[in-house]
């Protein structure tokens, strides 16, 4: 990556034999720096710290700063990207020296605020925490047909699967615990339905039922 500021080469003739350069090209005096090297030239006083959601164990929140950067496209050719963006990066908590670095690149969002950089970036990880739960706890990557109708009613599926479960998970923070996690929400809720198909159809009594569907599922199905 090289500041957004930086003066480039047009492109032209070069100085010695070869094609005519064709593409903005870095001088070989500018040396290019990653985003934990352009970290390291931020000052103590234009790091900020920005909060971003509330979590379960209370409110989410980092250092932050931000610059205007170009980013490199070839380092062999030193050629760069035409667009100009913003650096975003992030000090782990607690802030000092030695944090490591997380960095993103947004294009596209010159007006907008570091507050609203800092919320966008973190939107990432409650879509990654999507396709890891539908894939590990609900098997959105198992489905097997060949049609693509049929793969579009089982993701369908999933996807409402997931929002009942996330739904009943966030009543689990009223005992003032917490949030319980996903998978264990999803245990609870196939414990309950085995339960009460014991209960309605064998006429087991609750207690009875609910060892008895505990013990099933444990002894033939990846439940636990």
């Amino acid at each position: 990556m090289i500041p957004e500021d930086t003066e480039l080469i047009e492109p032209g003739p070069t100085p010695g034999r070869g094609p005519a350069r064709q593409y903005l090209t870095i001088p070989e005096s500018v040396t290019l720096q990653t985003p934990k090297e352009i970290a390291a030239t931020i000052t103590k006083d234009d790091w900020t710290e920005v909060s971003w959601a509330q979590g379960s164990k209370g409110i989410l929140s980092g250092w932050f700063a931000r610059q205007r950067v170009q980013v490199v496209k070839n380092v062999h050719e030193r050629r760069v990207f035409d667009e100009v963006g913003w650096l975003l990066l992030q000090k782990e908590q607690p802030a000092n020296e030695d944090s490591s670095i997380k960095a993103w690149i947004c294009w596209g969002l010159d007006d907008s605020s570091l507050e609203e950089l800092v919320s966008w970036a973190h939107i990432r990880w409650a879509i990654e925490q999507f396709h890891k739960e539908s894939k590990e706890v609900l098997g959105a990557d198992t489905y097997q047909g060949r049609t693509w109708k049929g793969l579009h009613h089982h993701l369908a599926v999933v996807m409402l699967a997931h929002a009942f479960i996330a739904e009943q998970r966030l009543l689990t923070e009223s005992d003032g615990t917490g949030l319980e996690s996903f998978k264990g929400v999803a245990r609870r809720l196939t414990l309950e339905a085995a339960t009460q198909r014991l209960i309605d159809r064998h006429r087991f009594s609750r207690a009875q039922a609910g060892e008895v569907a505990e013990d099933m599922l444990r002894g033939f199905s990846g439940w636990w």
